[in-house]
């Protein structure tokens, strides 16, 4: 089982895998430096503090497998956010997916639209289990899950190290299972 993405169409959104370039990675640095406290629950790229960190990063997530999704209004071609896919287990047929949206789009809706159709597109392709682990403070990201049909499975105590309170905070495993 292999990822398969060209491009994916909502009412309101184009979704495609972000190409590798320098110019894109000064279009997601130039996001992540409007959002620096609204990506508080964010690590990695959110910590990045050049635009060839947010390259590499980019590079990373679609250099052999299309796993950065970046989402676009339809209307106007912004770029409202972005899905991205990690941790495939092709035995157990499971990924993880994570979503992230510039504050400008945010109580849109745009990543439920998002989402939902990622999670489709992925159970076509033959997945059987979305999982997604949300900090549990991070209120805007557990609706998402919630709007998308996401169950919460578990909360992990004290999972991730917060670098901003310098304390574990705990996370909410939440899954979607193919019907």
């Amino acid at each position: 089982m292999i990822l398969e993405f060209s491009l994916l169409t909502t009412p309101r959104l184009s979704i495609k895998p972000y190409e590798v370039s320098f110019e894109n990675a000064q279009k997601l640095f130039d996001i992540v430096e409007r959002n620096r406290a609204f990506f508080a629950f964010m690590y990695g790229f959110a910590e990045a503090k050049t635009v060839e960190e947010i390259y590499n990063f980019i590079q990373a997530k679609n250099g052999k497998m299309p796993s950065l999704l970046a989402c676009y209004r339809s209307n106007d071609g912004s770029l409202v956010g972005f899905v991205s896919l990690s941790d495939y287990d092709m035995r157990n047929q499971k990924i993880h997916i994570g979503y992230f949206t510039d504050e400008v789009y945010a109580q849109c809706g745009y990543m439920s639209e998002a989402v939902n159709a990622v999670c489709a597109d992925l159970f076509r392709q033959g997945w059987h289990k979305i999982v997604a682990m949300v900090d549990v403070n991070n209120i805007a990201s557990r609706k998402v899950c919630e709007k998308c049909g996401f169950s919460q499975e578990a909360v992990l105590q004290q999972e991730k190290y917060n670098r901003h309170t310098q304390k574990f905070d705990d996370i909410i495993l939440y899954a979607r299972f193919r019907d």
